[in-house]
């Protein structure tokens, strides 16, 4: 008898320490909510995916990163976010959406 395998998904799921609890107060996502899921998508997608020459390997260590205004880190971000959307956006709403 032999078994043939057509598919293996892989996942790296989260740590129950890495999930936040809900937030039933949250309002509005504040700048820093919004730095922090551009920095976690720029993380996942790499180096690669950010351009060659890019010195950012991952935001949070880039000194080319840290020293970005909001606003340009939302500049820098809004090409991958309107590929991800498949929908052409102004960074204003690039920054709404996210």
């Amino acid at each position: 008898m032999t078994l043939v395998c057509a598919c293996v998904q892989i996942m790296d799921t989260p740590l129950p320490g890495q999930i936040r609890p809900i937030q039933q107060e949250a309002g509005r996502a504040t700048e820093a909510d919004v730095m922090e899921l551009v920095e976690m998508i720029l993380g996942a997608l790499g180096r690669d995916a950010l351009g060659l020459g890019s010195s950012i390997a991952h935001p949070r260590e880039s000194e080319e990163w840290k020293s970005m205004t909001p606003h340009q880190k939302l500049e820098f971000f809004a090409p991958i976010w309107r590929i991800m959307r498949d929908e052409n956006m102004t960074v204003e709403q690039v920054s709404l959406h996210v």
